[in-house]
Formats: structure tokens, sequence, C-alpha cells
């Protein structure tokens, strides 16, 4: 057994390496490993094309990945132990290891006895065809077909005697409109119909003239009053207004120190009583001891 086993194996590397020899050196499809392992066919190469679909005997695809190799483990076993690997552009085959290649069928068997079983065996292979048996008996008529198409048409026969009058037919269609006769006389005026609905407006004209102006109308009432504007710029100074009244008159001062005594004067005549003086008046006396008024920096500011 270890002798055979070791033969197989040495028959399967060779066939693999007669594959890999035998296939052109341009391919561009790399094989590794391919081989029957633990119940499995295990492929494993590579190809110039990353990320293409490669399929294996055109039933089992992969996708390469962004180096180009792929990998298949797939429940298949090939009958000749030779697989071909396939992408769009081009084609690889590998022979498998660890093969056993189908042979070719053998030859039937004898026929085994008749045994009686409870349980039925398989069915047996069909055999001969016999020789064919004498015709049989005619049989019923069957039920009519359907209706064949009709045929051409055939010739024209000969025209027939004519026949008694029919009875008249329904009135035909009313004939077109004839041309319209002369205009008459006038007739006499009639009443004066009902009026009737007013019509669609109609489009709007062009503006006329500009009218006389109206009369003023009444004042309206005075609107609220609005916001406060800004203050606005100042004013250029006003004229000098008159001076006001005289104020009150200021508390006396204190006296002021005795001056020196004067020289005798000269014995003057008598003098006749005269009449004093009127006083001036408060305000009089007030105004003449008010000093002038400043003039004022900005007469137009009303104060």
């Amino acid at each position: 057994m270890l002798v055979d086993r070791s033969l197989k194996a040495a028959a399967s590397g060779l066939f693999l390496a007669i594959g890999l020899a035998c296939t052109p050196a341009r391919a561009e499809i790399q094989v590794q490993a391919a081989k029957i392992t633990a119940g499995e066919l295990w492929v494993l190469g590579s190809a110039d094309e990353p990320d293409i679909e490669i399929t294996l005997d055109g039933g089992f695809a992969r996708r390469t990945d962004g180096k180009g190799q792929f990998e298949f483990r797939i429940i298949h076993h090939p009958a000749t132990c030779i697989v071909t690997l396939r992408t769009e552009r081009q084609e690889r085959r590998a022979v498998v290891a660890e093969c056993g290649q189908q042979g070719p069928p053998g030859l039937p068997g004898p026929i085994g006895a008749t045994v009686t079983s409870i349980i039925p065996g398989p069915p047996g292979m069909p055999g001969p065809s016999g020789e064919a048996g004498p015709p049989g008996p005619a049989g019923e008529p069957g039920t009519p077909g359907p209706a064949g198409e009709a045929g051409p048409a055939g010739p024209q026969g000969a025209r027939g005697d004519a026949g008694a009058a029919g009875s008249p037919g329904a009135d035909g269609r009313p004939g077109s409109d004839g041309m319209k006769g002369a205009d008459g006389a006038p007739g006499e005026k009639g009443e004066p119909g009902l009026a009737g609905p007013a019509g669609p407006a109609g489009e709007k004209g062009e503006p006329g003239a500009v009218g006389p102006e109206g009369p003023a109308g009444p004042a309206g009432p005075p609107g609220a009053a609005g916001e406060a504007g800004p203050p606005g710029p100042p004013g250029r100074p006003g004229s000098t207004g008159p001076a006001g009244p005289a104020g009150p008159a200021g508390k006396a001062g204190p006296a002021g120190p005795r001056g020196p005594a004067g020289s005798a004067g000269a014995t003057a005549p008598p003098k006749t009583p005269a009449r004093a003086p009127k006083a001036e008046s408060e305000t009089g006396s007030r105004s003449s001891r008010r000093p002038p008024p400043e003039p004022d920096p900005d007469p137009d500011i009303v104060r």
C-alpha cells in the first residue's frame, strides 16, 4: 500500500511538472499549487491582471486581489485531473496532484442468481425491442373538424328579371342651403324691445387730458405727533434786547474813616429858605446805578 501511494504521488508530481513545463512561456497565469487535499480541490496562483474575474473549468469563479493573486478551495474532482484557468484575455491549464484519473467503463458483470427477497431490487436494463405486430382493427370515425376558410368569389351570373316595385323608402337627408335671395322692402318699425343684458367690459382706453384743478377739500384732522427730530444747528446771535428793570438796592456799606478837619470858611450871607429838590424815584436812581447790559453771545436763541 505504501509503495502504491508513493508511485501515485510520484506520478502525480510528474504529471504536474509535465503540465507546467508544457505551458507556453508567454502565459501570464502562474500556478503555485494544484492538488486535492482535505477532501477539496486546492488551486493557488497569480495573474498579471489585478482585480479581475478568473474561472476554473468554466463553472467556478473568483476575483484576483490587488496583486493578482487568487485561490480556489472547492468541492470538485476533474475527470482528467487537468483544470483550465481562464480570464478575459488569457488561459492556462494545469495538472492536479494527488488526483485519481477516471478510467474507462468496465464490461458488464455476470447475471447473479435469482434471490427471493421481501425488498425488491433495482429495476433492470430495458430489453431489446420486439418485432412489430399486425395492424389492429379500424377505429370509429372521429368528430368533424372545424370549417375551412371561405374560397375565392365565383364569376358574376347573368342579370335576372326585374322584380316588383318596392315600398317607398325613408325620407332622404335635407339638401344643402340654396343661394340667398334679394333683400325685401323694409317693414314697419316695431315697438322697442326689452333692454338686453350688459355686454362685457371693453378694453381700457387711453388716459384722457388732465382736467382743471378742483377746490381744496376740508382740512383733515391733525395727525399723530411724530417722533422728535435731531437738534438743529445753533442759530446766529440775535440783537441786544432792551435793558431789564433795576434790581433792588443793596445794603449800605460800613462807614468809612473820618477825614481830616477842613479850614474854617468865610461867613456866608443869610440864605432864603428854598424848596427841597424832588427826590428821584427809586427806580431812576437804581437805573442810573445799574451797569449797562453785556452783549448776548447767542442772540438767535430765545431765552
